[in-house]
């Protein structure tokens, strides 16, 4: 029988952490580059705090996470608890959303916010 003890699942979920982080480093880096900082230590904090976040809402896949953070990086870190995107908050705090529903919502939103129709963002 193989035994998996807490000490290896933790050093494996940290390594695969670890690795999106640098992931999303370079994403970021070439969607980005005029929104994020240009020292490697301030955007990895900027990442690792997106990523506990998200989190918060529920948000753990990795795909929606890094939606999160492109959202985190292009509107700016409070963009979840602005009072100008009030819908976002309101989208994150629903209860009935698991974190794909409440990325896609949000999505969704900007989408017909910024269409010739919307009322903006």
């Amino acid at each position: 029988m193989l035994i998996i003890r807490q000490s290896q699942v933790t050093a494996f979920e940290n390594a695969r952490k670890e690795a999106f982080g640098r992931r999303m480093m370079q994403h970021l880096r070439a969607v980005y580059p005029a929104y994020i900082p240009e020292e490697d230590a301030e955007l990895s904090a900027l990442i690792r705090n997106g990523i506990s976040r998200a989190e918060d809402y529920g948000v753990q896949i990795e795909a929606d996470v890094s939606r999160f953070l492109e959202y985190w990086v292009y509107f700016g870190p409070e963009f979840d608890k602005d009072i100008r995107w009030d819908w976002v908050q309101t989208i994150l705090a629903d209860p009935e959303l698991d974190g794909s529903d409440k990325m896609d919502g949000i999505d969704t939103e900007v989408l017909i916010r910024l269409s010739p129709w919307g009322e903006g963002l």
